[in-house]
């Protein structure tokens, strides 16, 4: 979708783009600087200036954890309590306190989004249980791998935004 040819939805101009860089952690510190742009846009008309944020794969929402070290650990958080093993902080550099955190978003909160509804009845057979999310999402796309990591945060993209430029 082209967000910029569509202009703002509230008031018709112009939208420029506005990318604003993130400091995410849990990534290598030699990234590149295109990784860690937040792409953005930002109408053109005074009292207007929305910023609009399209869906991204690389940032959900306010976390300062890049978006596949968010779903990975909070996975992993769950494969590890199925296997009655503690976390360490050593995963990722992750704070057992904030993966916590991260899997009760992902157990309490992502079902109460417009989006679960979409994708979960896309699944055939539906999910086991709630409880095991977002593993058991994630083994949606098959064993853990880049390429799943991707697929998965792809369909959970549009959590990643408040602001729409036009409804879809």
């Amino acid at each position: 979708m082209d967000y910029q040819q569509r202009g703002c939805a509230r008031c018709g101009a112009v939208v420029h783009v506005a990318n604003y860089p993130r400091k995410p952690r849990g990534l290598q510190a030699d990234v590149e600087p295109g990784v860690v742009l937040r792409h953005s846009f930002c109408c053109s008309r005074d009292g207007c200036r929305r910023r609009l944020t399209p869906p991204s794969m690389r940032f959900l929402g306010p976390k300062v954890y890049a978006a596949p070290i968010v779903l990975v650990a909070a996975a992993l958080l769950v494969a590890l309590a199925l296997a009655r093993l503690p976390w360490s902080k050593g995963h990722a550099g992750v704070p057992a306190r904030t993966a916590r955190r991260w899997s009760h978003f992902f157990r309490e909160d992502l079902p109460r989004q417009p989006v679960w509804l979409r994708l979960t009845g896309a699944f055939v057979p539906p999910l086991p249980s709630l409880t095991l999310l977002p593993l058991s999402l994630l083994a949606r796309w098959g064993p853990l791998s880049p390429g799943a990591v991707d697929e998965c945060l792809r369909a959970i993209a549009s959590l990643t935004t408040r602001c729409r430029l036009h409804p879809s």
